[in-house]
């Protein structure tokens, strides 16, 4: 056969663009664009979800609080040696031990409890400086007779207990730290597969933009 009479195709068969496979194929694109918005909406309330998390638990106050636990607990300690020598002192003992109640009660309360607790040593540290709340807010309540008797005994237990607030105050703001990167990152994640299902969406759209002028096209042909 002589290579001039080989005749070739110029265009596909029409039975591959039979009116039921156009409408499969739209309504194929149809779907993964249903399927694209409704992506879309969901990783936008996922995102939305995350900010609204991020501002309802105030990070720079948690840290700020621990940061001045030790503070509280040096001044406690100060307040209860004069309190010691001193039985005029008494009021400014019970004063800074109510601060110091007070801001590890805030501490144990807060959003960053449970995951504080979840590192053993800081766990540790919380129940020690609450066992010692416990057991010493019965004479801090009492008259004064009654707590100048136990001053020696709570002066020597805060002694023992003196570095735990600064311990707990570093292994809590490590904690803390360590949860605002990852909910940072999570945000990240999210924005990045927003970003790309968007952009698969706004791909679908235009290609069914263009087909639907090539069908526009071949139609004012005919």
């Amino acid at each position: 056969m002589d290579r001039a009479d080989r005749t070739f195709p110029t265009s596909l068969p029409a039975k591959a663009f039979t009116p039921r496979r156009r409408a499969m194929l739209r309504a194929a694109v149809a779907v993964l664009i249903i399927a694209g918005f409704s992506a879309v909406g969901y990783l936008s309330l996922q995102l939305s979800d995350k900010i609204q998390e991020m501002r309802e638990i105030p990070k720079d106050n948690v840290q700020w609080n621990l940061s001045q636990l030790e503070v509280d607990f040096l001044k406690m300690l100060a307040a209860g040696k004069r309190a010691e020598e001193d039985p005029a002192a008494l009021e400014e003992f019970r004063k800074r031990f109510d601060v110091f109640y007070s801001r590890l009660t805030l501490l144990s309360e807060s959003a960053d409890a449970e995951a504080i607790d979840m590192k053993s040593d800081t766990r540790h540290q919380r129940a020690e400086l609450r066992e010692f709340l416990d057991e010493t807010v019965g004479f801090v309540d009492a008259s004064d007779a009654v707590l100048i008797e136990a001053m020696p005994q709570i002066n020597a237990y805060m002694e023992r207990l003196s570095e735990m607030p600064r311990r707990l105050s570093l292994g809590a703001i490590e904690v803390t730290a360590d949860m605002s990167d990852r909910q940072r990152q999570e945000i990240f994640d999210l924005l990045r597969w927003l970003g790309g299902v968007s952009l698969f969406v706004v791909g679908l759209l235009f290609l069914t933009f263009v087909a639907m002028m090539l069908q526009r096209v071949e139609l004012s042909s005919r």
